[in-house]
């Protein structure tokens, strides 16, 4: 009975212009499984897969069938940039200011410490652009941005070199290579007001199943 109900849903959330999604792991039966969230605000569709994989992402439908054009949000999900897909790929930010605080915890490096500041404080001067009624910053304000994220990436490099620590220097390590490879992906925010920041309204959304 509930077949053109999510038929309708799933033509719903490729419709959509930035796609959510994210997934937890949940007990189905006593047996690990798998809960997959897609939607934004108004939309909320929801997958359960005994394996948490591509496979089952692809039995959903929903990605393989987006438009280039269309912004999918999520948390560094590795499969989204598979090549059987075709949409654009933004970073949940949120995750990243948790992984940055993580390091400056372990490490007590500068670089970590400056570019959660660096996020925040863009974030929070975009918020209140937006509520001004602006569309984008100055070219002069995204230039210092990007100055600025140069600089603290090249610290970064440099605190990892000179002080590597045995427990926790690989992860810094990987960290910094992966704000470095997937650049774009993170900071697509701060030139496009469109773009979400993060991705809490899934995790949100997942919160309740989770609990």
């Amino acid at each position: 009975l509930l077949e053109p109900f999510l038929d309708g849903l799933k033509k719903r959330c490729l419709q959509l212009g930035t796609v959510y999604w994210d997934d937890t792991v949940i007990a189905v039966n006593t047996r690990r499984a798998c809960l997959r969230f897609y939607g934004d605000e108004k939309t909320a569709l929801y997958k359960a897969h005994l394996h948490k994989d591509k496979e089952g992402i692809d039995q959903d439908g929903i990605l393989q069938s987006l438009a280039k054009e269309t912004v999918v949000m999520h948390d560094h999900n590795k499969v989204n940039y598979n090549e059987d897909y075709g949409f654009t790929n933004v970073e949940c930010n949120v995750h990243l200011l948790r992984d940055l605080q993580k390091t400056t915890d372990n490490l007590g490096h500068e670089w970590s410490s400056d570019l959660k500041k660096l996020l925040v404080e863009t974030n929070a001067a975009r918020n209140k652009a937006i509520e001004e009624g602006k569309e984008e910053f100055t070219d002069e304000y995204v230039k210092k941005f990007f100055e600025e994220y140069d600089r603290i990436m090249l610290l970064a490099l440099d605190e990892n070199r000179k002080d590597y620590n045995r427990y926790y220097g690989k992860d810094e390590q990987t960290l910094i290579l992966r704000i470095a490879a997937y650049k774009e992906n993170y900071l697509a925010w701060v030139t496009n007001f469109d773009l979400p920041f993060s991705n809490n309204l899934s995790e949100r959304a997942l919160r309740g199943v989770k609990s």
